[in-house]
């Protein structure tokens, strides 16, 4: 059973490598103010102030990078940037099919993924998987093996839900903030699974293991799935409290 909401409210560390002022902010409003509109920022919330602290200074012990792995970027409007199986777009919303259910017969989910010192070889990541206040599904997990990456923190929390609502007849709404996970799911995939899971360029898809999952769990669901996009750290209170679960996932 997943931990009980009080209420009260817990206090983050947004570290910015790279923005306007560098350095430690208790606001997520200031750490805003530090990145928004900065081409090529890079930040992310910490719960002590001694890992963001490590992050902005990037003086992080023992840590190297990972291959094929990179820092969270803010997207730009102005400026998409692509990798091997993804492109970042800006924020906005992203339906994979049309409501066709009533909302009476919608069941919502929220999932989240967190990594401290992601990209790294001393990364640790977790999930959290958020359906409402003392909801017993509620989950928050560490990440199991060696590549602890945000990504296949995301991914697991989306597959975790799935697992969860298998018998559910009903329309499942997962929101996430995660557009990779949604792009790799309702269109890349696609593409991977007639190439024989191999990605434009010729290599092999990242996170094959995880979307294979996902895939067979989605077809084997005896009620729909659809996939909405849902802003982070914007106030939301099913992504603040599944992001909640991921952080605490990521301690374990």
């Amino acid at each position: 059973m997943g931990p009980k909401f009080t209420g009260q409210k817990k206090t983050f560390f947004y570290a910015v490598r790279r923005g306007r002022t560098p350095g430690v902010y208790e606001s997520w409003t200031e750490c805003q103010m530090n990145t928004n509109g900065y081409q090529g920022a890079v930040f992310k919330k910490f719960a002590t102030r001694e890992e963001a602290q490590l992050f902005a200074t990037n003086s992080l012990p023992d840590c190297k990078p990972l291959p094929q792995e990179h820092e969270r970027i803010t997207p730009l409007v102005e400026n998409k940037r692509k990798t091997s199986d993804e492109l970042i777009l800006p924020a906005k919303r992203i339906r994979t099919e049309p409501p066709l259910f009533e909302r009476k017969k919608m069941t919502v989910v929220y999932t989240d993924g967190a990594s401290s010192n992601n990209g790294k070889t001393c990364a640790r990541a977790g999930y959290g998987v958020y359906w409402g206040d003392n909801d017993p599904r509620n989950a928050s997990i560490r990440l199991d093996g060696e590549k602890q990456t945000n990504q296949r923190a995301e991914a697991s929390a989306v597959n975790h839900a799935l697992e969860q609502s298998q018998n559910g007849t009903e329309l499942l709404e997962i929101m996430t903030d995660s557009q990779y996970v949604i792009k790799a799911a309702t269109v890349w995939s696609k593409k991977w699974v007639a190439n024989e899971w191999k990605s434009a360029n010729g290599s092999d898809v990242q996170n094959r293991d995880l979307f294979e999952r996902m895939l067979s769990l989605i077809a084997s669901r005896k009620g729909p799935v659809q996939f909405t996009y849902v802003p982070g750290h914007k106030g939301v209170e099913g992504n603040e409290k599944a992001d909640q679960l991921a952080v605490a996932g990521a301690q374990k």
